[in-house]
């Protein structure tokens, strides 16, 4: 939390990630889109060929039911990335939201006695190792999918230390 580049540094790191697979993403919905035409197109065909008198009322009906089945996979694969777009979206925003937490424990910590601290530490699953003659060793893990909201009193002491510095 003291080292805020590291997180900017993950933070270019998971958008390059996301841009690389949105583009993924989106090179398959095109792959999908010409093969929906193509179904569109195939029923046409199929329905002139029946006009026509080159098959039966029967065939149509079987090809059209291929057909239909086709594009509802289509559909569906469709739909299932278009999810994984506006997942790979949340997920970005869910790392902005991690640095903007971290910003607010860190200036909340500035403030907390040796209690708040030692529980806003468990709050967020963080172990800390000193060894004499050793550095200290910090590890812990922050689930991007439950970020602890920062309960309204420790915004207003966030705002009071940052009053009180500037």
């Amino acid at each position: 939390m003291e080292q805020p580049e590291l997180i900017a540094a993950e933070v270019a790191k998971q958008e390059a990630t996301a841009d690389d697979q949105r583009a993924e993403i989106r090179r398959q919905l095109a792959l999908i889109e010409t093969a929906l035409a193509k179904c569109e197109r195939d029923e046409q065909r199929w329905a002139e060929a029946y006009i026509a008198e080159v098959i039966n009322v029967a065939e149509l009906k079987g090809y059209r039911a291929e057909i239909d089945q086709r594009r509802q996979s289509l559909l569906a694969e469709h739909a299932r990335l278009q999810g994984e777009i506006e997942a790979i979206g949340q997920h970005v925003q869910q790392i902005e939201t991690l640095i903007d937490y971290c910003v607010r424990v860190r200036q909340a910590l500035q403030t907390f006695d040796a209690t708040e601290k030692r529980r806003t530490f468990e709050a967020l699953d963080l172990r800390i190792t000193w060894t004499p003659g050793q550095p200290t060793s910090i590890q812990g893990t922050i689930p991007m999918d439950a970020i602890v909201p920062i309960p309204p009193a420790w915004h207003r002491r966030c705002s009071a230390a940052g009053e009180s510095r500037a």
